[in-house]
């Protein structure tokens, strides 16, 4: 086998790794994200976010972005405004 032909298998393997990871990182977005829109009835790991807050945590990927899941109840002010 000469070196062009070695180089230009190796690429080949290269090319093919590459777009298997590709495909890989799409599909475990999709899982995500499909999940994060199941769960837009409030729930999320055991605790209750609802509106705006569960917008804003659901546009950050929801239980699986960066944020993970609540680790409480959302809480009222004293007052109750705001």
């Amino acid at each position: 086998m000469t070196h062009v032909q070695v180089t230009a298998r190796t690429r080949k393997r290269g090319k093919t790794a590459l777009s298997a990871g590709l495909l890989t990182l799409l599909a475990s977005t999709l899982v995500v994200s499909a999940s994060s829109v199941a769960q837009a009835d409030g729930d999320h790991c055991g605790h209750r976010v609802l509106g705006r807050i569960e917008q804003r945590y659901l546009s950050v990927g929801g239980p699986g972005g960066s944020r993970g899941c609540p680790l409480k109840e959302e809480l009222v002010n004293p007052d109750g405004i705001g």
